[in-house]
């Protein structure tokens, strides 16, 4: 469990600055040379006040004092402007710095990492955390440095002046400690849940807005409301309860921090007329438990700001603590592009219950041959094809690719022999030639073209208005499904793999489309180790192997007629695809005859 103190969330910060540790150490100091400082001119009022007010004083040139205390306050912005300066170039360096170090972690984690991570959460985590991090270096850093050297100075000075107006200065302050805590066990914790209610509040708004066509063509949309309005009454509720925890520690705090002169003051005037201490040092300890107090104030108003950036500190701390996938590998070629899988049983982390996704696998798919793999949703197909791209690594058995663990490969190189087309297409918010060479960003202007010309799209990129420099939007949205297949095609065939894997590549698309795409993947899957995942099992007859997938196990392998012959789960599934076709819309008076 996170610690939820204040230094807690400090120490979180800084451990995610150690490039500029050296330079926020320094800005440190310029801030405390500036608070102290800041001290100088009370500091200066006392002494002026020993040698004039007190008994048997001998008086003072005060003109030269005053000019220490002017130089000091100037020395104070100079020193503070320093620091700023310097805690904000640390900043922005410590944020430029995380953002890589981000980036190379989600770049080095298992694919798979992607498939259970949203990317609204981890751009949250790059954006929106990173820039918290540096608004609290550039903004806060110093401040809550003088914040915290201000009180400490302060009460050294009161004990070196008079022990017993400096206990009566700090009597409730032991209380004020507590409150405090609470402050931020408190503030912490509802941060936390206010910041997830804030993100289900972002999802049900994008969900509602995506959906609402859909939603009120089947008259539904007061259902997508109430989904927003809980998720919002949810918002509401965390926002509250963040309120509730802080208001009143937060009041009591500032009671406080200020009531330290209804205790200062009497004790002072009876030791004063005690003789005990003289007016010097009731100016002395009126002036500095003034500061005192405005310091303390300033430091709880920093609290929650410290809080919540290290929420945002350990946000960052989880992704960058992720396990890279292990590339120990030194293979750079592989032998052939045979697939084999030898007993393979995997879990996925994210899946509560522990059950098995894929449990004892044990299948070849032999090198220049198309293998597909069937089975009802959920069966573990998609999973079996990424285990041969490596996306994770299996719990138990192994993957070989070429006769050789794929694990013993150089992740990179492993890589360059593969080639996906994945149902859904994803695309950049670049141009078309830009989103092809993807595959071969080395390759030319000519041979993007020729590529785009085998996997049917050249006649539809030239139809746009830039043709090959069109944009074609975030997510490739000013295309069609099939488009953005045919483009993602034309990047397999640039890659030239000798292994193609097909993840429902024509799943989504109308019949139209499925024949072109149907068309330029026989062009891409020439003379290569074809691996498809299918539910269109009319796609897959003719293919040199079929592998029926039930619940995590090969129940069934063989050509189509074989299974046809042999497997009554591929008949079931044969028979449920062909009776899907005999499915037609008709009236309730052509129905009942």
């Amino acid at each position: 469990m996170h610690d939820l103190r204040l230094i807690g969330s400090l120490a979180a910060l800084w451990r995610l600055a150690p490039e500029q540790r050296l330079r926020f150490t320094f800005a440190a100091v310029l801030g405390t040379v500036s608070a102290f400082c800041a001290l100088a001119p009370a500091a200066i009022v006392y002494f002026i006040g020993l040698n004039v007010l007190e008994p048997g004083a001998q008086g003072l040139m005060i003109r030269p004092w005053v000019l220490w205390a002017v130089v000091a306050v100037e020395v104070r912005f100079a020193l503070l402007f320093a620091s700023r300066i310097l805690a904000r170039v640390g900043a922005v360096s410590a944020s430029y710095s995380l953002r890589v170090r981000l980036a190379s972690a989600l770049g080095s984690v298992p694919l798979g990492f992607f498939n259970v991570h949203q990317s609204g959460e981890l751009k949250h985590t790059v954006i929106e955390d990173v820039d918290g991090v540096q608004a609290f270096f550039a903004e806060d850093f110093i401040e809550v440095v003088s914040a915290v050297v201000i009180p400490i100075a302060i009460v050294v000075g009161f004990f070196v002046v008079d022990w017993r107006l400096a206990l009566a200065s700090i009597v409730s302050y032991p209380l004020l400690a507590w409150v405090q805590r609470r402050l931020v066990l408190g503030a912490q914790q509802q941060r936390i849940e206010f910041e997830r209610a804030r993100d289900r509040v972002n999802a049900a708004t994008a969900e509602f807005t995506r959906g609402i066509v859909l939603q009120k063509s089947f008259g539904q949309s007061h259902e997508s409301v109430r989904v927003l309005e809980t998720a919002i009454e949810r918002y509401r509720s965390a926002y509250r309860a963040q309120v509730d925890a802080t208001a009143l520690p937060a009041s009591l705090m500032r009671t406080l921090t200020s009531s330290n002169l209804f205790v200062v003051i009497p004790l002072g005037l009876y030791l004063n007329g005690m003789g005990a201490v003289g007016l010097a040092t009731l100016v002395f300890f009126g002036l500095f438990n003034l500061r005192l107090s405005g310091a303390l104030l300033r430091l709880a108003k920093l609290t929650s700001t410290v809080v919540a950036a290290g929420v945002n500190a350990r946000r960052i701390e989880e992704i960058l603590a992720e396990p890279a996938l292990p590339d120990a590998g030194t293979r750079e070629e592989i032998a052939d592009a045979s697939i084999r899988f030898q007993d393979v049983t995997f879990h996925y982390s994210s899946d509560a219950s522990g059950r098995a996704a894929l449990r004892d696998i044990a299948l070849s798919v032999p090198a220049g041959g198309v293998t597909a793999v069937v089975g009802l949703s959920g069966a573990g197909k998609t999973t079996l094809a990424r285990l041969a791209a490596r996306f994770w690594d299996v719990d138990r058995g192994a993957v070989q690719i070429g006769g050789s663990d794929v694990r013993e490969y150089r992740l990179e190189r492993l890589m360059d022999r593969i080639a996906f087309v994945f149902q859904e297409a994803y695309l950049l918010d670049d141009t078309v030639v830009q989103n092809i060479r993807l595959g071969r960003r080395d390759l030319s202007d000519e041979q993007v073209i020729a590529a785009a010309k085998a996997a049917r799209a050249h006649d539809f990129i030239v139809a746009m208005p830039e043709g090959y420099r069109t944009v074609v939007g975030r997510n490739g949205l000013r295309l069609s499904q099939g488009e953005r297949q045919r483009i993602q095609v034309a990047r397999a065939l640039l890659k030239n793999a000798p292994i193609l894997i097909l993840d429902e590549a024509t799943a989504s698309t109308d019949p139209e489309n499925e024949a072109m795409i149907q068309d330029a993947l026989a062009t891409l899957a020439r003379d290569k180790t074809v691996l498809v995942i299918a539910h269109r099992l009319s796609t897959v007859v003719e293919a040199d192997k079929i592998v029926v997938l039930d619940a995590g196990k090969v129940v069934a392998e063989g050509t189509h007629p074989e299974l046809l012959a042999t497997s009554e789960h591929y008949r079931r599934l044969w028979h449920d695809y062909n009776k899907s076709f005999e499915w037609t819309l008709s009236s309730p008076e052509r129905a009942a005859r």
